[in-house]
């Protein structure tokens, strides 16, 4: 029986894991690709070219990596966690980790977009 508790935390620590370095690599693509960013900005790929010139997408880009980065970590200490607490850990992390991207991505725009304006 033992052993099959065991598995059972190995595989919430096996998932945070995964979750926490998929949100590092999202990290890093979106860090050398910043054109890519602009759809998970609410509304900021539908503004006009002209428009979206006016914009710091190195600035941008830099925003959301941090969100995927922070992200990334709380699920991988989830899953460090998920070692000692089995299940309850990688909920209580999956819960953190998607608090932080619903505010990130619901920011509002306005002082967003006012944030990273060039000039």
């Amino acid at each position: 029986m033992f052993d099959l508790v065991k598995l059972v935390n190995n595989m919430w620590f096996m998932l945070n894991l995964v979750e926490g370095l998929l949100f590092l690599i999202f990290a890093v693509y979106f860090t050398v690709k910043p054109e890519r960013v602009s759809f998970m900005i609410t509304n900021f790929d539908r503004l006009p070219s002209a428009q979206r010139e006016q914009y710091d997408l190195q600035g941008l880009s830099r925003y959301v990596c941090r969100a995927f980065t922070l992200c990334g970590v709380i699920c991988i200490a989830g899953g460090f966690a998920a070692v000692a607490a089995g299940s309850v850990a990688y909920w209580i992390s999956t819960a953190l980790w998607v608090a932080v991207a619903v505010v990130t991505m619901r920011a509002d725009n306005e002082k967003l977009l006012k944030k990273y304006r060039k000039g």
